[in-house]
């Protein structure tokens, strides 16, 4: 079982990691070109072409994947930097920390397939 530091320095580099992908990602970015796409779907005309139609609903399913993917990543990193917080300040029982250490092993795996 992992230390506090050691989960702590997990969690340095996933949040690391994370802020590499957002930069490339651009998440803000990513949302309104999201938002874009989806008022181009509502257009009148936009299913008269429906190869380019179904192009651009395919290109909107990825970029919503990516956007939710990221913020639920930046969400659960989030959390289980709170949880150790808690931990730490309670004096939890080490059960607590052996799930923080499978969370955080769970969120390496998703990183891997953001990347």
């Amino acid at each position: 079982m992992a230390e506090i530091y050691e989960l702590r320095e997990i969690i340095k580099e996933l949040d690391k990691n994370l802020k590499m992908i957002g930069a490339h990602l651009d998440p803000d970015n990513l949302f309104k070109e999201i938002k874009n796409i989806e008022k181009e779907t509502l257009k009148e005309n936009f299913w008269d072409d429906s190869q380019k139609a179904q192009e651009i609903m395919a290109d909107l399913s990825d970029k919503k994947d990516d956007y939710k993917t990221f913020i639920n990543l930046k969400e659960e990193l989030e959390d289980q930097s709170d949880l150790i917080d808690i931990i730490e300040e309670t004096n939890e029982e080490l059960d607590s920390l052996v799930d923080v250490e499978n969370s955080l092993n769970m969120l390496k795996k998703k990183y891997h397939l953001l990347k």
